[in-house]
């Protein structure tokens, strides 16, 4: 899953693509590739993309309409209006496919400044629509994040469960699996591939909602913009204070199966 940074919420938002005839360059430059054929589905202020002749190009009308479900979600998760930029999707079969256009192989690439992202959805891989859509609006309409790790912590808040398990579950099972990294170091230390990049996501995103839960959002928001040293200030508690309460709140979270079952399930099919 990757991001790339808008200079701003503000920014973000005046460069955002509209229509056929002024789409966005990273829209742009994927739907014009050489020797690719694209087909379209429009939706509710987004259209959605895919190759002709591909899996995903079979099922774009639902993909519009649950893309359309998913951003009026994650906007009340925002606290923002209902009213947002023209969205693109572009959906692929695979993750080879991503290569081209982002230099890599994520279910997932969102281009917040470009009001665009670019998901693989197959039989086997969920549409990654909450996450990265959460990325496009929370950049535009919350502002620039302190890190990449409160980033990817409130797209995983949007998710909420992944294959069935319910984020703070994940987390507790991580827990009892001895690895949590202390909040403290978890900016340094958040990286996104392998089993460690899966361990590190749903930390961060359990600690957002624990966030959001317990402080609200006005608070939650500008924790976003500030970052973990930011805590007594934005949250009126100290880093240590808030990773106890945290920690205590899996402590008494049920946990159905085992961290290492858990992450089999996510690598295998993804989350939303």
């Amino acid at each position: 899953m990757g991001v790339v940074a808008a200079a701003s919420g503000v920014a973000a938002r005046r460069a955002a693509p509209g229509p056929d005839g002024h789409r966005a360059p990273f829209v742009r430059r994927v739907l014009e590739w050489p020797g690719t054929r694209w087909v379209q589905h429009a939706g509710e202020r987004l259209h959605v993309h895919a190759p002709a002749g591909s899996r995903a190009a079979r099922v774009l009308p639902a993909l519009a309409a649950r893309a359309a479900e998913v951003r009026a979600a994650n906007l009340r998760l925002l606290g923002a209006p209902a009213d947002t930029a023209h969205l693109e999707l572009i959906a692929l079969d695979a993750r080879e496919a991503m290569r081209p256009f982002v230099g890599g192989t994520p279910g997932g690439w969102a281009e917040p400044p470009q009001s665009a992202l670019l998901f693989v959805t197959n039989d086997s891989a969920r549409a990654p629509l909450r996450h990265e859509l959460m990325h496009v609006l929370s950049w535009q309409l919350w502002g620039t994040p302190s890190g990449h790790w409160v980033s990817e912590g409130l797209a995983m808040h949007a998710v909420g469960r992944c294959a069935g398990h319910d984020l703070h579950a994940m987390a507790a099972a991580l827990a009892a699996d001895g690895g949590l990294v202390p909040l403290a170091e978890l900016p340094r230390r958040f990286q996104v591939e392998g089993d460690t990049g899966t361990a590190r996501y749903v930390q961060a995103g359990s600690v957002v909602r624990h966030v959001v839960e317990t402080f609200g959002l006005a608070r939650a928001r500008a924790f976003w913009r500030g970052g973990m040293s930011s805590a007594p200030l934005t949250l009126g508690v100290d880093v240590a204070a808030m990773e106890r309460a945290w920690r205590a709140r899996l402590a008494v979270t049920p946990v159905a199966t085992s961290w290492t079952a858990i992450r089999a399930e996510v690598r295998a099919h993804g989350c939303e």
